[in-house]
């Protein structure tokens, strides 16, 4: 970017600081109304690109079979096998009560298995148990016969020592509705809590391939919520420490947070559909913003020390953070737009959005941050010597065994490379 037509830029911010700020938290506030507007999805299938392999054979096998969506419901008797009155009245019931779900379609559970038997020259064919109030003694003990000598039962719906089992619900969910697996997920959850309390000694676990999808965004959903809260407060103590200025550490929060919101809003005035991997847009967006900021203030704060009017001290730092923070934002902006090479399409978005945040908090710095130094009365930071005294120490010590420095670090990145081959997805 061209320093002189720069300066004129900066220089005509400096006569109207006020009108920017303004326009500033228009445009900010406009891009924040689109956030109402975004929409999330826990469906696995956004993992895979339309000419995915994979997904096209899932597709053509539902075409033919049906979609196969699930909840799982784990048993276990942790004091032995699951042959009892009260274990084989707790499958019973969750199989019967499986049926009641939201888009139930299918409950396979060992009680329902349809065994067949022969008398005479007829064949019999029904359920293992019927009804819990027949569970005898021989009862039971004939149920543990034929199941665990069932090969399509043993290491399959049932552990082979008999103490685990499950009761498999087969849904059937809507194309045309986002909410039914977490209608779903939530009957099914409160079934597991009823039957948590009906058999207090049972271990009843919840998984399934519904359950997944929607613990997963439950689980971000929830990082983004104490995580990016905790990074605001680690942001806000870090800027205290370090800039000495409340209202630097103001200004910065500001415009991190412009920088988020008009990220997340302009995706929601796209209309887009975001999945879980967008949680970590703030979070990587937040430390670009920071960045930007962080090193246009301490330049303004340095000049003020060192005399110069406020309106100089903001030409100043802008001129010698145009160029810094400009490539820094570029480049960033080119490595996370690589990610368009990624096979799933929410990495894709991932790259998109945080490409997009971080020319926000470029923008942001370049406007918002110079309009708010020169309407506002700033100030100076508070230099400290100490400080000071250290980095003039390390850069000396780096200066004098450069020649040393840049071998050892060489030699160490060459010998930490070696162990690449050693990760493991």
């Amino acid at each position: 970017m061209e320093t002189n037509r720069f300066g004129g830029f900066v220089n005509a911010i400096l006569r109207h600081p006020k009108r920017v700020i303004l326009l500033t938290l228009l445009a900010a506030l406009t891009l924040a109304v689109g956030m109402g507007r975004l929409s999330f999805t826990n469906e696995f299938r956004v993992y895979f690109s339309n000419d995915n392999p994979q997904l096209a054979a899932l597709e053509r096998m539902e075409a033919d079979y049906g979609k196969q969506d699930a909840v799982f419901y784990y048993v276990r008797n942790p004091q032995g096998d699951l042959f009892n009155e009260e274990y084989l009245s707790l499958i019973h019931d969750l199989t019967e009560a499986g049926w009641l779900l939201p888009y139930a379609e299918r409950v396979n559970s060992i009680t329902n298995f349809q065994h067949t038997e022969a008398r005479g020259d007829d064949l019999s064919t029904h359920y293992i148990l019927r009804d819990k109030a027949d569970l005898s003694t021989q009862k039971i003990a004939w149920i543990k016969q034929v199941i665990l000598n069932e090969p399509t039962l043993v290491d399959n719906a049932i552990a082979r020592d008999g103490s685990a089992t499950g009761v498999a619900i087969r849904l059937r969910l809507p194309d045309d509705n986002k909410k039914a697996p977490d209608e779903a997920v939530k009957a099914a959850r409160e079934l597991q809590t009823k039957m948590r309390a009906a058999y207090p000694d049972a271990l009843i676990l919840l998984a399934g391939s519904a359950t997944s999808g929607v613990v997963l965004g439950e689980a971000v959903a929830q990082d983004m919520e104490s995580l990016v809260g905790l990074s605001y407060a680690i942001l806000i103590l870090g800027l205290i420490i370090l800039l000495r200025s409340t209202m630097g550490m103001i200004i910065t929060v500001l415009l991190v947070t412009f920088a988020i919101v008009a990220t997340m809003g302009t995706y929601g005035w796209m209309g887009a559909t975001l999945t879980p991997v967008a949680g970590w847009v703030p979070s990587i967006v937040m430390t670009i913003a920071v960045a930007d900021a962080v090193h246009i203030l301490i330049s303004y704060y340095h000049a003020l020390n060192e005399g110069l009017s406020r309106d100089d001290a903001i030409r100043e730092a802008m001129r010698i953070n145009l160029n810094p923070v400009f490539i820094t934002s570029l480049t960033t902006i080119i490595g996370v737009l690589c990610l368009n090479f990624s096979d799933s399409p929410p990495y894709r978005d991932l790259g998109n959005m945080v490409a997009l945040g971080v020319f926000y908090a470029w923008l942001l710095s370049m406007t918002l941050l110079p309009a708010i130094l020169a309407a506002f009365p700033v100030g100076r930071a508070r230099e400290q010597d100490f400080r000071i005294r250290i980095i003039d120490k390390v850069a000396d010590f780096v200066i004098t065994r450069r020649k040393v420095l840049l071998i050892v670090t060489v030699l160490w990145t060459a010998l930490a490379a070696l162990f690449v081959p050693r990760n493991e997805l």
